[in-house]
């Protein structure tokens, strides 16, 4: 079985690599083929004992999403966030219990082997 390392033709890429940016009218940009159109999350407020975060999508525009919006697509983006505010207090950066981790990598493995 030979195996070919040289440059990727566009058949070779899934459908979901590729990304359009659109303009509407004047002014609006749009960017489609995305499955996750967030850039950033920029900051939080509390509203009500509901958590908000404002959103930074990928045409720049910002807007204000409530946290059970953003789960779990953008976990990683309000990890990184919080983290971020915490460094800024001057707090220590939360970590998982090592027996948490342990467990939850045990999970991850028979997710695998059974897919």
């Amino acid at each position: 079985e030979s195996v070919d390392d040289g440059p990727l033709e566009e058949t070779d890429l899934p459908s979901s690599s590729f990304t359009e940016r659109l303009t509407v009218a004047q002014e609006d940009t749009v960017i489609a083929g995305m499955d996750k159109p967030l850039l950033e999350i920029v900051a939080k407020r509390n509203i009500n004992r509901s958590v908000e975060y404002l959103a930074l999508a990928s045409n720049y525009e910002t807007f204000w999403l409530p946290r059970s919006e953003l789960m779990p697509s953008y976990g990683a983006l309000i990890t990184m966030s919080d983290q971020a505010e915490r460094m800024k207090k001057g707090l220590p950066e939360l970590r998982r219990s090592p027996r948490l981790a342990d467990a939850n990598a045990e999970v991850d493995e028979d997710d695998i082997l059974m897919a």
